[in-house]
């Protein structure tokens, strides 16, 4: 699983609508619809019933609904703490660089 695929998913869902649901993604509409289907035939489920009208989601796919938004929470908070500086102060590596180079120094002067 891509995390395109949930996301696709969760617009659709949403949207009831695989065009509506490519603009809001700023993709193409085979596109959206190329992730639902691999999505689909990765969990082995309906995800959506389809008809030339109207999508709607099948009982599985308001199973699913849950995860999908789990995984792309995750996913999201996943990336903004990538994207934090460390959480080690600057500081902290000085002070431990300091004791190293002071037990260097002390063992270097004892012998």
């Amino acid at each position: 699983m891509n995390t395109m695929q949930p996301i696709c998913f969760l617009t659709v869902a949403e949207t009831l609508n695989f065009a509506r649901a490519a603009e809001q993604l700023h993709v193409t509409q085979p596109a959206v619809t190329q992730q639902i289907h691999s999505l689909e035939t990765e969990l082995n489920l309906r995800l959506f019933r389809r008809t030339t009208r109207n999508v709607e989601l099948t009982q599985e796919g308001l199973i699913f609904l849950g995860d999908a938004k789990s995984i792309v929470e995750i996913f999201e908070r996943a990336k903004k703490e990538a994207n934090l500086p460390s959480k080690i102060p600057e500081n902290l590596l000085l002070l431990d660089a300091i004791a190293v180079m002071t037990l260097f120094i002390s063992l270097t002067l004892w012998k």
